[in-house]
């Protein structure tokens, strides 16, 4: 009786491509949300008093 290797489609592979394709929708959505927000924060600055080092936690 022999053994028969089955390899799936995804072998050596290291994402498939539903999820190299979501990581990179995922990135766009980050650069989205970043230049939205990227303008409200003077605005948030002076309302709130927030300094360098409280905005980069908020």
């Amino acid at each position: 009786m022999t053994d028969k290797v089955v390899k799936s489609p995804a072998d050596g592979q290291l994402f498939t491509r539903p999820a190299a394709v979501a990581s990179c929708l995922g990135f766009i959505l980050i650069g989205m949300l970043q230049a939205l927000n990227g303008p409200a924060v003077p605005g948030l600055r002076e309302q709130y008093g927030l300094t360098p080092s409280g905005r980069g936690w908020a």
